[in-house]
């Protein structure tokens, strides 16, 4: 809820003898913005400035309007524009162009404007009512937006937080506070690696037991016998053999990313910084928002990455994010192959949030 009327904290500007701020506009203010706890939640990771810009993106209104329930569209409709609603998606587009459209100071003029009879008339389709409802519906779709982005977010960081602990299991040492890739790869690698030996070592008995020609009733016992080594498995040879192709990816590609990875994630750089790197952005998901924000974040950060630039350049042309790249950076989580698609996939990850996207959106190579 960002106007001149307004300061960088959303507190009440008073400008001299202002006619605007009136006791109206300051009850009207308190009681509809400032005691909001949705009002609070967005304020807590953006100011009402960079609110108000991400309130301007046509995407993300969309976005939570569609995942709105047809009845709470239906009230709100009813209440921002005072008529019985006759299609849901045209309220939808309805109540998307009156949130584009809305000035908050044209709201607090219309408060201060009318008589003290019209202030206190608590009626069903007044026009203070109607005002209430628009600010309510605003409030409830930056909540919703922000809240989503933040969800994501504290996805990632588990993950991180996680692989650190396992880090420690499986070593016996801390992350250090400054790790290099090869830290932060280390598990997968290491897996992988464990993996090979095995697969190697089957391979050889196998090789072995077939070899003596053996009849079979006495080849297949061995044969399966020898098949339980692959329980101590992590991977099948075919995401073995992705995932050393995605480790030389990143490698080759200069991708340095995963400390500001890491370190962006848990100080919420992509939530707070949203509205001014949202714009653009054509997304089926708030994980396509938060993915979009993200690299453009990342890659913006790696100037001496040729492969980096043109990713970049892809990326705000299409105003979608790049689905390979996830599946490079997110490889520290990989040594947990169900983690690893989950976060990676965007079909997976907003199944886990019983949340529909289309099919298509986890075709990604892997």
């Amino acid at each position: 809820f960002e106007t001149e009327r307004l300061d960088a904290h959303g507190g009440i500007k008073f400008i001299g003898k202002d006619p605007v701020m009136n006791h109206q506009v300051r009850n009207f203010v308190t009681n509809n913005v400032l005691k909001s706890k949705w009002y609070f939640y967005v304020v807590k990771y953006n100011s009402p400035a960079k609110c108000r810009k991400l309130m301007q993106n046509e995407t993300l209104l969309r976005l939570v309007l569609d995942d709105l329930p047809d009845s709470l569209v239906r009230r709100y409709y009813k209440t921002v524009t005072a008529r019985e609603i006759l299609d849901v998606q045209q309220a939808k587009e309805e109540l998307v162009k009156r949130l584009l459209e809305l000035s908050a100071d044209g709201v607090l003029k219309g408060i201060a404007g009318m008589s003290e009879s019209d202030f206190k008339d608590q009626s069903a389709n007044t026009d203070k009512e109607r005002k209430k409802a628009i600010i309510q519906l605003y409030l409830m779709v930056a909540y919703q937006i922000t809240k989503n982005l933040v969800k994501i977010n504290t996805r990632f960081n588990i993950a991180f937080s996680v692989y650190e602990r396992d880090y420690l299991l499986k070593t016996g040492k801390k992350m250090p506070k400054v790790a290099t890739d090869e830290i932060w790869l280390h598990l997968t690698e290491e897996y992988i690696a464990a993996d090979e030996k095995i697969y190697a070592e089957w391979k050889k008995n196998a090789d072995a037991v077939l070899a003596k020609n053996l009849p079979a009733a006495e080849r297949n016992p061995a044969l399966r016998a020898n098949d339980k080594l692959l329980k101590g498995t992590h991977f099948k040879t075919k995401w073995i053999l992705r995932l050393k192709n995605n480790l030389d990816e990143l490698k080759a590609g200069k991708f340095t990313v995963l400390l500001r990875f890491r370190n962006w994630v848990a100080h919420l750089n992509v939530v707070n910084q949203a509205a001014d790197l949202v714009e653009g952005v054509k997304a089926d998901s708030f994980y396509g928002v938060y993915c979009y924000c993200l690299q453009k974040l990342l890659l913006s950060a790696l100037n001496d990455s040729k492969a980096a630039a043109e990713i970049l350049n892809d990326v705000k042309k299409t105003g979608k994010y790049c689905k390979d790249l996830m599946w490079l950076i997110n490889l520290p989580f990989a040594y947990n192959l169900a983690r690893y698609k989950n976060l990676s996939n965007e079909y997976l990850f907003n199944e886990r949030d019983g949340k529909a996207v289309p099919e298509k959106a986890g075709t990604e190579k892997a």
